[in-house]
């Protein structure tokens, strides 16, 4: 636009109706294409100008003089050091801290109540089934067994007669 007058510059309106031109119908074209064709159309568009991009490197090869020339000097050779090893046997161990968590954890129960007389196993020994883990103290309970027996030997008298 010039300055002088709101009318616009001839030339730059011809260059921006010359390109928005063609957007404006390739717009409308893929409004009028089904949602199902578009990934099509969009795919075969890319495979158009990767095509062309790949024909422009045939039929403008570039020459070798170019390769050539961008390839690096020659360096002097290096100086290398060379010392000779043997195998040997190397001891793999690793120290490490840490929380040792159990496997499993399990509820012990008693049968009969009583005190506890003796603690035979060891916490965090390795058990089988049926091993002694502890003694109950019996002597309240032999004192109660005899009486039971004391008893049922009076009924079974009573009982009798």
């Amino acid at each position: 636009m010039t300055e002088n007058n709101n009318k616009p510059d001839s030339r730059k309106s011809g260059i921006l109706a010359a390109v928005a031109v063609p957007f404006a119908r390739l717009s409308r074209w893929h409004r009028k294409l089904p949602s199902a064709w578009k990934p099509v159309a969009l795919s075969l568009g890319l495979l158009l100008l990767m095509g062309g991009w790949f024909l422009t490197g045939i039929l403008m090869p570039s020459t070798p003089e170019s390769v050539t020339a961008q390839a690096p000097e020659a360096r002097p050779a290096m100086k290398v050091e060379v010392k000779d090893s043997t195998a040997q046997q190397v001891a793999r161990e690793a120290l490490v801290e840490g929380e040792v968590v159990p496997n499993r954890l399990v509820t012990l129960r008693a049968e009969t109540a009583g005190a506890v007389k003796e603690i035979v196993a060891t916490e965090g020994a390795m058990l089988q089934e049926g091993d002694i883990i502890l003694r109950l103290d019996v002597g309240a309970r032999e004192a109660e067994l005899a009486e039971a027996r004391a008893v049922l030997d009076q009924r079974q008298k009573k009982y009798q007669a």
